[in-house]
């Protein structure tokens, strides 16, 4: 969790600063490591911000394939806040 975490961090330091394609690999790594460890809140946030990417790169499919991922994500952590703010991106994305 320390290295999701911690590779999560930096992805949103580099997203944040306009790095979008150095940081996808980041959210690539960080959303695997929280999938393997069950923490679907994780998953969401790494998958809408590669669906982010995925938009900005004008890759409709993938955006919508990593929007997806994000909501059954979201669903299944039983997070209202996570779904909540995951149902707002799907908003602004399309």
């Amino acid at each position: 969790m320390n290295v999701a975490n911690a590779v999560r961090a930096l992805a949103v330091h580099l997203y944040d600063a306009g790095e979008l394609e150095t940081s996808a690999p980041l959210w690539e790594e960080a959303r695997e490591t929280y999938c393997s460890f069950g923490i679907n809140a994780g998953v969401a946030e790494c998958s809408i911000r590669l669906a982010r990417i995925a938009r900005h790169r004008g890759d409709d499919a993938l955006a919508a394939q990593r929007l997806a991922e994000a909501k059954a994500a979201a669903e299944e952590s039983g997070d209202e806040d996570t779904v909540a703010y995951v149902l707002s991106v799907a908003k602004e994305i399309w």
